[in-house]
């Protein structure tokens, strides 16, 4: 789905009213684990959903598509309080004689619904394993809700060359940069941002 400028900048009455009967857009991790090309891959990109999808919605463990819905949800119970659930998800991709493990869990700014940014979707905070050895931990994707702009879509890490390339943006920006990162050291947004 392509969103045009003409909707980015809508009115918030038609935004609220066409998300009432439209479909969402909802990020999604898709992990891919080459062995031939001696990669592994954990990317977050958007996806339509419609308004009926499952809620939460089903994963399997041979998913290798997986909605963040599907890792962070809320229940709302008669008496209108929201609750909060949470799945962790694990993915494994075994490179020569080594398994990196990605750990999916979902990332929430504010669980207020009524709160600032309550109503936004999760997003992901990964951590990932190189054996026993910590790559990353909990690493957030999108801290969103104005608490920072930049935001990580992918890592892909290349254990043959001892290094991870991270594709990072802002969400002020229109285009990505990759940079190199080494697999000695912690991939943190401290280093990719100079952020806590």
């Amino acid at each position: 789905m392509k969103i045009s400028i003409s909707a980015a900048i809508a009115t918030p009455l038609a935004v609220c009213c066409s998300l009432a009967s439209a479909d969402v857009l909802d990020p999604v991790i898709q992990i891919t684990c080459d062995k031939k090309a001696q990669f592994f891959l954990i990317e977050q990109g958007w996806e339509q959903v419609p308004y009926d999808a499952p809620y939460p919605p089903r994963i399997t463990p041979s998913d290798t598509e997986i909605p963040v819905r599907g890792l962070m949800w809320a229940v709302e119970s008669r008496e209108g309080v929201v609750t909060w659930h949470s799945k962790t998800i694990r993915r494994y991709c075994r490179l020569r004689n080594t398994t990196y493990t990605a750990i999916l869990n979902g990332y929430k700014f504010s669980q207020n619904v009524q709160g600032m940014c309550g109503g936004n979707s999760p997003t992901l905070s990964l951590t990932l394993l190189q054996g026993d050895k910590v790559l990353a931990k909990d690493l957030v994707f999108d801290k969103s809700c104005f608490t920072s702009p930049n935001i990580v879509h992918s890592i892909r890490l290349e254990p043959l060359k001892l290094k991870a390339l991270v594709s990072i943006g802002s969400d002020a920006d229109l285009f990505t940069k990759e940079v190199s990162v080494s697999l000695d050291a912690p991939i943190t947004r401290k280093s990719l941002f100079d952020e806590d």
